[in-house]
């Protein structure tokens, strides 16, 4: 009962980070189009130092969204029980190694939650060098780094 009420907490808080970054994203898109537009109207002008205030402005703004949207993608990382490796891979937050590039995710840099409940998916194999079972499509195995063949 508690799992199928932390799914449901999952879930929601899922959906509403999730729905968050889409707004961002339509107020980054919002902001380029502006930027897009002092630009254009300058160069028709020819004179592009009149609106190198206006210029500066959007791409401040535009950069402040993107800030907001990176931390709110990792907030759902987190609510997930995922991180991203330096590879781009997202992988579970307590893997010792990533299973795309089998690099090694340090112990400051895993996510101190708890992970959430997960569906079991199929397992096929296991790593050969110390047993864990371990996804078909994983290339390194998440416990001890070594190349799944």
């Amino acid at each position: 009962m508690n799992q199928v009420k932390d799914k449901a907490a999952q879930t929601v808080e899922t959906t509403r980070i999730s729905s968050q970054i889409s707004s961002k994203r339509e107020e980054r898109n919002v902001h380029l189009k502006k930027l897009g537009e002092i630009v254009h109207l300058a160069n028709q002008r020819g004179n592009f130092q009149e609106v190198l205030e206006q210029i500066q402005h959007s791409s401040n703004a535009i950069t402040q969204v993107e800030l907001e949207i990176e931390s709110l993608e990792v907030q759902l990382l987190r609510v997930k029980g995922e991180k991203r490796c330096s590879c781009g891979a997202i992988i579970p937050a307590e893997s010792r190694f990533c299973n795309s590039c089998g690099s090694e995710v340090k112990e400051e840099d895993r996510v101190l939650v708890p992970a959430p409940v997960v569906v079991e998916q199929p397992v096929n194999a296991f790593c050969t060098s110390c047993g864990l079972q371990i996804e078909s499509d994983s290339a390194f195995c998440t416990s001890c780094g070594a190349k799944i063949e």
